[in-house]
């Protein structure tokens, strides 16, 4: 029982050792991991927007997103960021350790922006620049990479709306996607084209 314990003990201390040297450096930082990787067979989904719609439940109404209020307090600070470990099992029950961030925006129609990559006119130019890069040239407190891109040519994929003013858009082309509507009601979910 006493061997149990040191070998608890032990593999705790490892643990929070391997965070804290995690954490270390620079926590803001993505250790070179914010290039998304498109689908591997293609973007866009296999199956139409009304055929997603249709296939909703009779519960859930003929609504392929949802809407849900934010908060609005403008207290501080503006947002606050944890880190978290957590044991992920795939389908054959094989277990990893996941590291992540999770940061709540306090008041995000004041404070929550989409970016082009590198800034103003990065899409339409291809620009392919690191989250870093970008939140840096922009003032960014907090940064993460939301949109994909075709890493080969640079080219941003989907809808892309940046300090409410129209980018690109899919031309009808569905997939997943957040924003911030103009009362403050965050939205996730696959939007028509008419509601982009």
């Amino acid at each position: 029982m006493a061997a149990k314990s040191v070998k608890c003990w032990h593999l705790w201390l490892l643990l929070l050792l391997s965070v804290r040297a995690s954490v270390a450096k620079n926590s803001r930082r993505s250790m070179n991991d914010d290039v998304l990787r498109p689908y591997t067979h293609g973007h866009g989904p296999a199956h139409s927007h009304r055929y997603v719609r249709d296939c909703q439940g009779i519960l859930y109404g003929n609504t392929t997103h949802e809407s849900w209020a934010s908060s609005n307090d403008r207290g501080q600070p503006v947002a606050e960021s944890r880190l978290f470990v957590t044991d992920v099992k795939d389908v054959g029950g094989v277990s990893r350790w996941v590291y992540g961030h999770m940061t709540v925006v306090h008041d995000p129609l004041q404070t929550v922006s989409v970016v082009e990559p590198g800034g103003p006119g990065g899409c339409k130019m291809n620009h392919q620049v690191s989250v870093e890069e970008t939140a840096e040239a922009a003032g960014c407190l907090y940064a993460q990479n939301a949109g994909f891109f075709n890493t080969k040519s640079g080219v941003c994929l989907g809808n892309v709306v940046s300090n409410g003013r129209l980018v690109q858009d899919s031309r009808g082309l569905q997939n997943a996607q957040f924003g911030i509507r103009k009362d403050g009601t965050l939205v996730f979910g696959y939007l028509s084209q008419e509601e982009v």
